[in-house]
Parts: C-alpha cells; sequence; structure tokens
C-alpha cells in the first residue's frame, strides 16, 4: 500500500462527511474478498479448479490474497466509514454451492470476521455475489 494512500481515504471521507454532515451513515467499497483478489493474482480459470487440483497452494494463496488486501481495509476503516461493501462476484455459480460452501466461503467469511473485529464503531457489512 502505498504510504500516502491512508491519509488519502480519510481526507475523502472528511469531505464527505464535511458536505453531508456527522449523522449519515457513510460506506465504502473495501477490497475484493480474498478469492476476488486471488483472482487478480492468478489466472481465474486455475482458480477455479486450484482448491481441488493443489489445496495446499490454494490455502497459501488466498491468506497472501487476504493479508495482501487487510492493510487497505484497515485504512478504510480508519478514515470513519460505517459500512464496508466486499465484492464477492467472482466465484459466484461458476464453481457450484457445494464447492463454494466447502472451499471459498470460509474465506471470504474470515475476512468478514477480520472487518468485523477491526471496527471500533457498529458497523454494516455487505456481500455482494
Amino acid at each position: 500500500m502505498p504510504a500516502h494512500w491512508p491519509e488519502q481515504v480519510k481526507a475523502c471521507i472528511r469531505k464527505i462527511k464535511h458536505a453531508v454532515g456527522e449523522d449519515v451513515i457513510i460506506g465504502c467499497w473495501s477490497h475484493h474478498g480474498p478469492y476476488n483478489n486471488a483472482s487478480l493474482l492468478i489466472d481465474p480459470e486455475v482458480l477455479y479448479a486450484l482448491f481441488k487440483l493443489d489445496y495446499p497452494y490454494y490455502v497459501k494463496l488466498k491468506t497472501f490474497a487476504m493479508e495482501r488486501i487487510s492493510p487497505y481495509t484497515r485504512a478504510i476503516d480508519d478514515a470513519g466509514v460505517n459500512i464496508h461493501c466486499v465484492g464477492g462476484i467472482v466465484p459466484n455459480t461458476l464453481v457450484g454451492n457445494r464447492n463454494y460452501d466447502k472451499f471459498i466461503q470460509p474465506f471470504e467469511k474470515k475476512y468478514i470476521e477480520y472487518i468485523h473485529r477491526m471496527v471500533r464503531r457498529q458497523c454494516i457489512t455487505t456481500v455482494v455475489t
């Protein structure tokens, strides 16, 4: 994450709060969930089968993807948003419900739990799938 990015996000949120007031709920798209983020690092066609072909590597990739986005998510939260919107559309129906529940959802849930632990105020998290 570029060193200037956290302050840049805070400045944006301050500007929004100045324009709309402090009594509104401010949401922001946080970075993709771990699966979406991993799809930016590896060919999605490979990623769709990776959990079956090389599960240990899949776990390392998903863990790396989550650790990679966590500082950005922290900066967004520290800027003062009330809602984190997290994109999760990449795996959608392409892997099937059973595979999604077993191999993808646990990492997405872990990321959402990270957001919930991080927040210092009431937070709403929206996952778009």
